[in-house]
């Protein structure tokens, strides 16, 4: 089977690859954290919420790479599949 034509078409995704696990991997970490804090049993309710925001702002700050990854990987949006000849 030849793969050549598919890895042409879709170069953009090969590129973003790496990244994209890199966040899977990120997220994943990031939900262990979150379980911990929220039911660790010493902390107060205010130190968990010190925590959470801190959580909160390095997975936003993390996430906002993802639109520049979209566009470096090229995909084609539904509505231009639509009217691709």
């Amino acid at each position: 089977m030849n793969t050549m034509p598919y890895r042409q078409n879709n170069k953009g995704l090969a590129q973003t690859r790496k990244s994209v696990l890199q966040l899977e991997k990120y997220m994943k970490d990031y939900r262990n954290k979150k379980k911990r804090i929220e039911l660790h049993p010493t902390m107060s309710g205010k130190q968990k919420r010190i925590a959470l925001d801190q959580l909160e702002r390095n997975r936003d700050m993390r996430l906002s790479v993802v639109p520049k990854m979209i566009e470096r990987a090229d995909i084609p949006s539904y509505g231009q599949n639509l009217f691709r000849n």
